[in-house]
């Protein structure tokens, strides 16, 4: 394939100034090949460099390019504006490339960044080994204490991991994977986010949003019937769906083992699963002991069956009620008082999500 198949490289915007932009789709079609004409440069912070990044590119303006055309490129900067204005990590770059190279090159900026590219080519990206990481973990000990710093690679790491296949339909991941490019190119149908902040998706028929928060002391057990609902919505369906959180390690591996018990597995049994799909799962200790609780549960419900006839009556309830529409929301209680509404009352709306 080649470039002007995809999307022709466009001229620049005029002669002084050689700053233009290309789509991600064209920007990969010129990385393919690896022409030593293409020189790339990361404009995002070092942290996120080490972790990943096009193979061949430098994190710093280089001193020496023989290649013509400079790609550049950040975690996502959509546009070129007009006039140029440093208000953006790739378009900061941008300027002191200008500053450096005054004649002769090119400069273009990727449109949509780094994740862009990893949509259109996922092979255009180099990940992180163990050296770096440790590299980067020792970095990130001179500013904070070093377990908090060893936690924080491992989160951004896990975060940059692609989802897993808990089941056939079942995807377990992290926030950013949850984008249209993804969840187009995996026939992802519904998506279930398990974070305080969300994303925008419009490709998706369902998308329910439980706004959880990953700490030991939070009390998840308000949200199982509408979560065992969706799911089980998904798969009579027939559907396709991604449980995610922020970094996939410890809210979306919860809810799944709790998925994955309703349906009768045993806790041992579904960690297997889940750990297979994903081996940087991990949820914290707080929800470990309500997987304890909600095993002993289960096992109570399946032995009297008035109590399970009970709770699949109100789960049959949420799904005939909540799913209609094509966005839910169910927020994090706040209270015991909130934790009771909110376990009591499910809100569909359209695109943008009312606060219940």
């Amino acid at each position: 394939m080649t470039c002007a198949a995809v999307d022709p490289l466009p001229p620049p915007l005029s002669a002084p100034s050689r700053v233009s932009a290309v789509s991600a789709a064209a920007a990969a079609a010129l990385l393919r090949p690896r022409p030593r004409r293409v020189a790339v440069v990361d404009a995002r912070p070092p942290a996120l460099f080490l972790l990943e990044h096009v193979p061949g590119a430098v994190a710093h303006p280089p001193s020496h390019v023989p290649s013509r055309l400079i790609l550049v490129y950040d975690t996502g900067t959509p546009a070129l504006p007009h006039p140029l204005r440093p208000t953006t990590p790739a378009l900061r770059m941008l300027l002191a490339l200008r500053r450096c190279f005054p004649t002769a090159h090119q400069l273009v900026l990727v449109e949509g960044g780094l994740p862009a590219l990893a949509a259109e080519d996922p092979r255009l990206l180099q990940c992180a080994d163990a050296t770096a990481l440790d590299a980067l973990a020792d970095r990130l000990k001179n500013r904070c204490a070093p377990t908090v710093a060893v936690r924080a690679v491992r989160h951004l790491s896990a975060a940059l991991d692609p989802p897993g296949r808990v089941l056939p339909w079942l995807l377990l991941g992290s926030l950013p994977f949850a984008n249209h490019s993804f969840v187009t190119a995996s026939r992802v149908t519904h998506v279930l986010s398990l974070c305080e902040k969300p994303p925008a998706l419009r490709s998706v028929s369902h998308h329910l949003v439980v706004r959880m928060r990953d700490c030991s002391q939070y009390r998840a057990h308000m949200h199982f019937e509408h979560i065992v609902a969706f799911l089980t919505h998904v798969k009579a369906s027939h559907g396709v769906v991604l449980v995610h959180c922020t970094a996939g390690v410890s809210r979306s591996a919860f809810i799944v083992l709790v998925y994955l018990m309703w349906l009768g597995y045993d806790r041992s049994d579904a960690w297997t699963l889940v750990r297979d799909a994903r081996r940087c799962a991990c949820p914290n200790d707080g929800f470990w002991q309500q997987l304890s609780e909600w095993q002993l549960q289960l096992a109570h419900m399946r032995s009297y069956s008035a109590c399970m006839h009970s709770f699949k009556t109100r789960v049959l309830s949420i799904r005939q009620r909540g799913f209609d529409a094509a966005h839910s929301v169910v927020e994090s209680a706040q209270d015991a008082h909130h934790a009771r509404a909110t376990a009591s009352s499910f809100t569909c709306c359209d695109y943008a999500p009312r606060v219940l």
